[in-house]
C-alpha cells in the first residue's frame, strides 16, 4: 500500500474519530436550564454531613453524564396556579360556607425550601401531581383556619385568613419539596343565607341609625334656631329697656328744669311786684 493511501486513510479514520467523538459529548452533555431541575442519578455519591444519595443536581448551567451508567430527569420550576373551590367548610357556628380562592405553588428549587423532597416525590410525574398535592394541602390549611372563624368574619377578614392558612399551608407544603408562593381568598358565600340575613340586619341598621342621625340633627337645628330667636329677643328687650329708661330720665330732667324756670319767674314776678310797691 502507498504512502498516499496510508495516510488518507488515517485522515479518513481521523475524522470518523473526531465526529464519533463530538456525537458522544453531544449525546451525554446535560444543559440545564435556568427555569428547571435537572437531576442526574444513577451514581451514588456522599453528601458533607456524610449522607448517601444516587443523584446529583444541575441548576442552570451544563454537565456530563457517564453513558449507560447514569440518567437524566428533568422538573420544571416555573409557576403552577391553582384555582380552588371549597364547598361545606364548616365554621365556629357549624355554619357551612363555601370558599374561592387562588393559589400559585411552584417545586422547590433550593436544599433550603426543600428540593430533596421535591426530587423524591415528583420526579418524573408530571405538574397533575404537583397540583392535586398542594391542592389537598392548601384546603386542609383554609379549613382549619375558618373553623375558629364566624361565617361573618371568615367574609370579612379574608386578608387575615389567607395569612393565617398561607402560613399552616407553607410549612405543610415545604415538607413535600413545595413552595407556596402566595394564597389569595376571593370570595365567601353560604348556602344557608346566614351571611345575606347579616346584610340585611346591617343595612336595617343603617338606615335606623340614619334616620335617627337625621331626626336628632333637625331637632338641634330646631333647637339652635329657637335659641338664637331667643337671644334676639331679650337683646331687643333690654334694649327697649335702656330706651325707656333714657327717655324717662330725660322726661325727669325737663320736669325739673321747667319747675326750676317756673320757679324763677315767679321771683322774678314778686320781686317785680316788690318793687312796684
Amino acid at each position: 500500500m502507498e504512502t498516499p493511501q496510508i495516510i488518507g486513510i488515517a485522515i479518513g479514520l481521523g475524522v470518523v474519530a473526531v465526529l464519533l467523538l463530538i456525537i458522544f459529548v453531544k449525546a451525554n452533555i446535560v444543559l440545564c436550564q435556568p427555569n428547571e431541575l435537572v437531576v442526574i442519578s444513577g451514581r451514588r455519591r456522599k453528601l458533607p454531613d456524610g449522607t448517601t444519595i444516587g443523584y446529583r443536581v444541575l441548576r442552570g448551567g451544563r454537565g456530563f453524564k457517564r453513558p449507560m451508567v447514569e440518567s437524566v430527569g428533568r422538573m420544571p420550576l416555573n409557576s403552577i396556579p391553582i384555582e380552588l373551590c371549597i364547598d361545606g367548610v364548616m365554621t365556629d357556628g357549624m355554619i357551612p360556607v363555601s370558599i374561592e380562592a387562588k393559589a400559585t405553588v411552584k417545586l422547590a428549587g433550593r436544599e433550603s425550601d426543600g428540593m430533596d423532597d421535591a426530587i423524591e416525590r415528583f420526579l418524573g410525574k408530571g405538574v397533575d401531581a404537583v397540583t392535586k398535592t398542594a391542592t389537598q394541602a392548601l384546603q386542609g390549611a383554609i379549613r382549619g383556619v375558618v373553623a375558629t372563624m364566624s361565617p361573618e368574619e371568615a367574609n370579612s377578614k379574608r386578608l387575615e385568613l389567607a395569612q393565617q392558612a398561607s402560613g399552616i399551608a407553607r410549612d405543610d407544603l415545604r415538607c413535600l419539596g413545595i413552595v407556596l408562593d402566595f394564597l389569595q381568598i376571593q370570595e365567601v358565600n353560604d348556602t344557608q343565607g346566614y351571611l345575606a340575613a347579616i346584610g340585611r340586619r346591617r343595612n336595617a341598621d343603617v338606615q335606623r341609625d340614619a334616620k335617627v342621625a337625621e331626626a336628632k340633627a333637625d331637632a338641634e337645628a330646631r333647637q339652635v334656631a329657637a335659641d338664637q330667636q331667643r337671644v334676639g329677643r331679650e337683646a331687643e328687650i333690654a334694649a327697649e329697656q335702656t330706651i325707656i329708661k333714657h327717655e324717662n330720665a330725660l322726661a325727669v330732667e325737663r320736669a325739673n328744669l321747667l319747675a326750676e324756670e317756673n320757679q324763677a319767674s315767679e321771683r322774678a314776678g314778686v320781686a317785680g311786684h316788690i318793687a312796684r310797691v
